[in-house]
């Protein structure tokens, strides 16, 4: 994704506005929900779906093509054959 640069005003009752063009290269709709952070003085405002789709990147990078969900089962039925 490119870098694009927008000005947006704090206006009163500290709202900012985001421009239709931000939501259109973002896929925003009206009712998304927003996280806002702060690290080290600036603000990042990104979607859930952007975050989810950051963390699980992330957590694919770190447990590579391993099917998570496979080896509990796997665990599960060891513990039941046990019992």
């Amino acid at each position: 994704m490119r870098d694009i640069t927008f000005h947006v005003r704090l206006t009163e009752g500290r709202r900012v506005v985001l421009p239709a063009r931000a939501c259109k290269e973002l896929e925003l709709s009206i009712g998304d929900t927003l996280i806002l952070t702060i690290e080290d003085g600036d603000m990042k405002l990104r979607s859930v779906s952007a975050m989810l789709n950051a963390f699980q990147k992330k957590l694919r990078t770190q447990i590579g093509d391993r099917s998570l969900v496979n080896e509990l089962i796997a665990e599960r039925r060891e513990e039941a054959s046990r019992e």
